[in-house]
């Protein structure tokens, strides 16, 4: 078997089960043993009132390592949904909008933004798991297996070099030759005084139709 099949979304999935599973007696634990602090930290949150927001007992080593484990993971949990959801927004426009072209823009910048964001946080918990191991005595097996899945995540990222790299998200604008081809084409439509504008129109369509995908 493709030692690539484990990454892959059910690998996502059990990885996910087994980080929840190993931390949810160390959490409840620490939840039911500071029961009255966590129904006032509650409150406090859902009602957004002042107060205490933290527990006041600072954690033990092992629930330090638990939290930073579960913690990091959370965080890549939360770029790879954000990222899933994006393209569900090319499935409607929103009705007023006039200028598509922008609209894909938009959503073609973040999800690049978020994917970029996602390797990130995927470079920094590999780390993060190989310092929080360094004493462990399986050290050796659990480095072995975060490098292969270092090299694996660091090469599908930068087989899209030019769109993920931050200076590009965050500095220049976004460039694509077919979105660029929909701006030009946008343009003619809205004007409406072209000569050819049956073809502008089904190639307009064609162009917003070919960009979603």
């Amino acid at each position: 078997m493709d030692d690539r099949s484990k990454y892959t979304q059910g690998g996502y999935e059990k990885f996910r089960k087994a980080v929840f599973a190993m931390s949810k007696p160390v959490l409840d634990k620490r939840f039911n043993e500071n029961r009255n602090e966590w129904i006032v930290i509650t409150k406090n949150i859902l009602f957004n009132q002042k107060g205490q927001k933290t527990f006041s007992k600072p954690p033990t080593k092992e629930e330090e390592i638990i939290l930073k484990i579960r913690g990091g993971f959370n965080e890549i949990a939360l770029s790879y949904d954000s990222m899933t959801e994006i393209p569900l927004y090319l499935k409607k426009y929103p009705q007023k909008l006039i200028w598509k072209s922008k609209f894909l823009e938009f959503v073609i910048v973040n999800y690049l933004n978020e994917v970029y964001i996602l390797s990130e946080r995927l470079e920094a918990y590999t780390k993060k798991i190989i310092r929080l191991y360094k004493k462990h005595p399986d050290i050796a097996k659990v480095e072995k297996e975060i490098l292969t899945f270092d090299k694996l995540f660091k090469d599908l990222f930068n087989s899209h070099n030019n769109n993920l790299r931050g200076e590009h998200v965050h500095v220049r604008r976004f460039e694509d030759d077919d979105l660029n081809r929909l701006v030009y084409l946008e343009v003619l439509y809205h004007n409406g005084n072209n000569p050819n504008d049956k073809f502008v129109n089904s190639e307009y369509k064609k162009a917003i139709a070919f960009n979603k995908k």
